[in-house]
């Protein structure tokens, strides 16, 4: 699994910069995506993916180790849809 780093060191071979450029350009752009969805807005990045804020309402649920039902609250969590250029990619590489 790749990480930050990665990106980062990737990115600066790419583009011809350095790292530390490319660390701030990196780091700038996932704290706009998180800033975007801690608002509630979805991010959309053609030809990679969509990300989209989701509420998840309150249910019923059972603790795993007494077994007893109990509440579970009300939630947000980001869910992420696949461009189909991706996809497609994918796809091939299988």
């Amino acid at each position: 699994m790749r990480q930050i780093p990665d990106v980062i060191a990737a990115s600066a071979t790419r583009f011809k910069i350095s790292q530390r450029v490319s660390r701030l350009v990196v780091m700038a752009s996932i704290k706009y995506i998180g800033d975007c969805l801690r608002q509630h807005e979805s991010v959309n990045l053609q030809g990679f993916g969509k990300f989209i804020p989701v509420d998840r309402g309150p249910k019923k649920g059972r603790n795993p180790i007494t077994g007893e039902p109990m509440d579970i609250p009300p939630s947000r969590t980001v869910r992420f849809v696949p461009s189909k250029g991706l996809l497609g990619e994918q796809q091939e590489k299988d």
